[in-house]
């Protein structure tokens, strides 16, 4: 089955708030755009389905627009990341400290108690049950406290900010642990690792009001381009930026406060951008500039043989057409880091997988340089 990621269906008070009120949007936008039938079940099937748990995935009732804005990417691997979770996870892990993040101050490995949900509907039932997990030391309100993996680390305050174990750190955890108990890690299954699977990359980090946003700026870019036609989006637009002004002042209290470059404090919030974001630029994909409903750079699709694939078999089910040049993926016009958190509304956007790919983790601007050295050095322009 593979690892998951620890309480994955687990989502505190505001959360639930949070994916409430992105249904909500989902759903005005649905009834604004007075889509047909079959391109409404498109709509809500590809982009607008909205899941209920931290993980997300796909087939689990989350669209493209809550998986790419709202959540981390997959995790699969044996250690303690999370198999996706919300990007405002409040425990990351980075090469070093990022100056928006508090540290952790010890790593510990025990024997804990933990409560696991069993069954579904009216047999679900709770058994608690003895595992080896990490447990993490972190200093709040002038008190160090135990938090152990899973629900303990997602109930801790979002308007505060996350706690970072770096890479020094683990390593020196790992070095100071028995070999017996490093043995007993090497053999963690599967479930184990889910157990303690609460941490994200640092990099993929952000604040709720920014994945948020994020999430209506693209919400924006989808609309407009594949759904609706009449220049009275704005109209849409203008709705969206009202009741998510209303969201933000309704929960004032869970709005990130973190300290700036010149140790003052600010509100972790971007209204600007999706206010002042021009619709007609989110239509476009931001490396070759053309619609998001045409081929990369407006080029006639390359006519060429298709080749036989494994996924051709009748069993399998195909992902072709999300490998296809112009498919529509999420784009970072600067590359997510650990010492910024760019997963932010002037940063995210969508464009043509060709282009997602041609980019390959560079920013925008360094991308244009590489092309125009290109076209140069093979007498192009």
């Amino acid at each position: 089955m593979g690892k998951g990621t620890a309480d994955e269906s687990y989502l505190n008070e505001f959360e639930k708030k949070i994916i409430k009120f992105c249904k909500e949007i989902i759903d005005f936008t649905v009834n604004f755009l007075k889509l047909e039938k079959e391109l409404k079940k498109n709509f809500l099937e590809t982009w607008g389905k909205i899941g209920k748990t931290r993980w997300a995935g796909a087939g689990r009732g989350a669209g493209k627009l809550q998986r790419d804005n709202l959540h981390t990417r997959g995790q699969g691997a044996k250690n303690p990341l999370s198999n996706r979770n919300f990007r405002w996870t409040p425990l990351v892990i980075a090469k070093n400290l990022p100056p928006w993040a508090k540290e952790v101050k010890e790593i510990k490995y025990e024997e804990i108690e933990i409560k696991i949900e069993k069954g579904r509907g009216k047999k679900k039932k709770e058994e608690t049950k003895k595992v080896k997990a990490f447990v993490y030391i972190v200093e709040k309100d002038n008190k160090y406290m135990e938090i152990k993996p899973g629900k303990e680390v997602y109930n801790l305050p979002l308007n505060e900010p996350p706690y970072c174990i770096t890479q020094a750190q683990f390593n020196n955890f790992w070095d100071n642990l028995d070999d017996s108990k490093k043995e007993e890690i090497k053999n963690f299954t599967d479930l184990d690792w889910t157990i303690n699977a609460t941490m994200i990359p640092a990099y993929e980090y952000s604040y709720w009001t920014f994945s948020i946003e994020s999430f209506l700026v693209c919400l924006l870019s989808v609309a407009s381009t594949l759904y609706y036609k009449n220049n009275k989006i704005s109209d849409l637009k203008a709705s969206i930026v009202e009741k998510w002004e209303k969201f933000l002042e309704e929960n004032e209290e869970h709005i990130p406060v973190i300290k700036n470059n010149e140790n003052k404090k600010e509100k972790q919030v971007s209204l600007t951008t999706l206010s002042s974001i021009s619709i007609e630029e989110l239509q476009l994909c931001p490396l070759c500039k053309t619609l998001l409903t045409q081929f990369p750079a407006g080029l006639e699709k390359e006519n060429r043989p298709e080749n036989w694939s494994a996924s051709s078999f009748p069993w399998k089910t195909s992902k072709k057409k999300e490998g296809e040049k112009e498919s529509i993926q999420l784009l970072h016009i600067k590359p997510l880091i650990e010492t910024e958190i760019r997963h932010s509304p002037d940063n995210v956007r969508y464009g043509h997988r060709w282009c997602n790919v041609a980019m390959a983790d560079a920013s925008l601007e360094y991308t244009l340089d590489f092309f125009e050295h290109v076209l140069k050095n093979n007498n192009r322009c």
